[in-house]
């Protein structure tokens, strides 16, 4: 057996092992008085958050797409931070932890110059971003201008700086992926990686739900965008492979019977996804498109007793055609409180104002535009359009101009997926949770739209940058005029 070489020990090697030795004693000691004092999730997400700095050091975009993939479900939840007005504890979930950290992360990237140089101006900016400050005024006026009728014991302070909160969240999630992206390849595998969540919740309850713990709220607004890639995958002729086109239409098949006949109680679901899937055809062929409309008129024809026994009379026996009653009143909100009654704060005025507008005393308007009209009265209301028409109307225009009929189809799909949420946030669900319907876990399902949205925008820088390389490559850089100085 050979002996170790001892000449190999020099004083400088001898003093690094000790170094790295002291280093390693010093962090066992330090987790384990960390693991004796805290409870299991707070070790377990420690460990966690080390392997994610890994990854964001190693490559941000990949981080990207990890939380595309998993932020839609409400898993992780922190034990309770507070008690909400309901009594009930409150706790934060992976998808507001985790873009939390990339945020910070982000920020970084953006005062250090690292983000994609190349950043476009788009339709979604201007109204996000007056949206947002308009937030912040809100909820100012909301403390200065408190209805006297309305004890101040009722007020959720909390609730407020959530709601805010969620807000931001979803504006900042929105352009940290449109700023981010930086190479076609990553952007589209981001865009693939939003259309697994939204095909796995449908299988899981298509099986009997037999993975309880992939449950998402208000599922049927993740299944809006890849059921339009797949329905897009079926009738693009550019695909020569039918197999694939015919692979396409079995998980396509599936959401809709999902959504449409086993989950038909769930109206705005079905709104979503409809209306979705009737602006993809649109936008692909607007001959295809009159078909299907066609089409579903008669099929609405024949099933008819079946919409009328499932959708309506189901809908109001189970009271939610009391959501028009709440659109109302919050109608009235806004028109007696024009600046809104604060985000946050629908449940604090409509302990008193219930009786006096003869509505639901609900702690929530059910419904993102009646939500907006009652804490953000008609300017909120009005931004939001803003942001949600603007931004619609930019991608149309991007889509018209792309001929990358890959590059397109996710365009499309972003669209349809954009104008089904606004359509069926009308009638229930929501484009920003409300904190008191169950805000903070919501969130992971909402979150998944703007982060949709803002793919798409980096979709579309990028795809400018690609034709821009090829144009030089083709014709070279374009030359400067020769001026003669005297």
């Amino acid at each position: 057996m050979a002996s170790p070489n001892l000449a190999l020990l020099t004083p400088e090697r001898l003093e690094g092992i000790g170094k790295v030795s002291l280093a390693m004693l010093v962090f066992g000691i330090v987790i384990g008085i960390f693991s004796a004092g805290m409870e299991f999730y707070y070790i377990a997400a420690a460990f966690i958050s080390l392997l994610l700095i890994v990854v964001f050091v190693w490559n941000f975009d990949i981080a990207l797409i990890i939380y595309a993939l998993v932020s839609f479900s409400p898993l992780g939840k922190t034990p309770d931070l507070m008690t909400g007005g309901s009594g009930a504890g409150k706790g934060l979930y992976v998808s507001e932890l985790m873009i939390g950290f990339m945020l910070i992360i982000w920020v970084g990237r953006y005062f250090t110059n690292n983000l994609a140089k190349n950043r476009i101006p788009t339709g979604f900016y201007k109204p996000l971003w007056v949206y947002i400050c308009y937030m912040f005024i809100n909820v100012i006026t909301s403390f200065v201008f408190w209805d006297t009728m309305v004890p101040r014991e009722y007020q959720n302070i909390f609730a407020t700086y959530a709601q805010l909160g969620l807000g931001v969240l979803s504006a900042l999630a929105l352009a940290m992926m449109a700023t981010t992206l930086s190479s076609l390849k990553t952007t589209l595998a981001t865009m693939i990686a939003f259309i697994i969540p939204g095909t796995i919740l449908p299988l899981n309850a298509f099986l009997g739900t037999p993975l309880p713990f992939l449950g998402a709220y208000f599922a049927p607004l993740l299944t809006a965008f890849p059921a339009c890639f797949y329905a897009l995958a079926v009738v693009d002729g550019k695909y020569k492979r039918t197999w694939l086109r015919v692979l396409a239409l079995l998980p396509l098949a599936m959401i809709f019977f999902i959504d449409v006949i086993k989950f038909v109680s769930w109206v705005s679901g079905i709104v979503c996804l409809m209306t979705a899937l009737a602006v993809t055809t649109l936008l692909y062929n607007w001959r295809l498109f009159i078909v299907c409309a066609l089409l579903m008129v008669i099929v609405c024809a024949i099933f008819w007793p079946f919409i009328q026994t499932n959708i309506f009379d189901a809908s109001d026996e189970e009271g939610d055609m009391k959501r028009f009653d709440m659109f109302r009143g919050s109608m009235k909100f806004a028109n007696q409180f024009p600046l809104g009654v604060g985000c946050g704060n629908y449940r604090s005025y409509i302990i008193v104002y219930a009786r006096r507008f003869n509505i639901p005393a609900y702690s929530s308007a059910h419904g993102t535009y009646a939500q907006h009209l009652a804490e953000m009265g008609w300017p909120g209301a009005i931004l939001l359009l803003w942001f949600g028409i603007g931004g619609f109307v930019w991608l149309v225009k991007q889509i018209l101009a792309e001929e990358n009929h890959n590059i397109k189809n996710f365009l499309i799909a972003a669209a349809a997926n954009m104008a089904g949420i606004f359509v069926s946030s009308s009638i229930g669900d929501y484009i920003i949770p409300a904190y008191h319907n169950g805000g903070v876990a919501t969130f992971s399902t909402t979150v998944q739209g703007w982060l949709i949205w803002g793919t798409a925008i980096a979709l579309v820088r990028i795809s400018r940058e690609e034709k821009e390389k090829q144009r030089i490559a083709l014709e070279g850089p374009a030359e400067e005029d020769d001026e003669e100085y005297a």
